[in-house]
């Protein structure tokens, strides 16, 4: 017992000491390089290690609630129908496109790097030789790198296409107004349920 106290008091100071090297030697680098450098090599890897883990907590969680697809579509096939009619309607009005600000365009760049480079790089400069996309000139980008993912897995799925992130905006608008419908359903019925998630279409940021 008295060992493992005199263990405790040591380790304390001794912890300390480590990191203030640690600080100290932080402190000496190129940390604006550093930091680059960490998150162009690390990030897409943190990436797939999160969805792993939010994908192996979700699986655990309906495995535990017994969760049963055949019976969520029977309970849930209005919503389910009617949210999506409602997003078809919402992007034959406001048609997808590649808008001035390019922001598709950066975001479908940095889904390519990390499907071929597995790094979060925005190609603002190439030219073809041998038929072969050769990437002369790229750059971090300061969004964030969610939905780029998410559609480099599209890519994985599908093969490199310009039109994969039109598709995960219709799954996700698709899943965001059924998520309203299912939250009100409950309590208003399927007619509040869908008016809830035509309020939410209305907003001019999602549509």
């Amino acid at each position: 017992m008295i060992q493992a106290n005199n263990a405790r008091v040591f380790l304390l100071p001794a912890v300390s000491f480590l990191l203030t090297l640690l600080v100290f030697a932080y402190t000496l680098t190129d940390t604006a390089g550093l930091m680059t450098a960490a998150f162009t090599r690390f990030s897409y890897w943190i990436l797939w290690a999160l969805a792993l883990a939010w994908a192996y907590a979700l699986l655990k969680y309906l495995r535990k609630t017994g969760f049963s697809p055949k019976e969520f579509l029977r309970r849930n096939w209005p919503g389910l129908l009617l949210t999506f009619a409602l997003t078809t309607s919402i992007f034959l009005s406001v048609k997808p496109g590649w808008r001035v600000l390019s922001d598709e365009t950066n975001l479908l760049g940095v889904s390519r790097s990390m499907l071929y480079e597995h790094k979060p790089m925005n190609p603002t400069m190439a030219y073809y030789r041998h038929d072969q996309l050769q990437i002369k000139h790229s750059k971090l980008n300061k969004r964030p790198l969610l939905f780029p993912f998410v559609t480099h897995l599209a890519h994985l799925l599908a093969g490199y296409r310009w039109i994969n992130p039109i598709i995960v905006n219709f799954l996700t608008a698709w899943a965001f107004l059924f998520l309203f419908f299912r939250i009100f359903q409950p309590w208003a019925g399927t007619t509040g349920g869908l008016g809830a998630s035509l309020l939410l279409a209305s907003h001019p940021i999602f549509a």
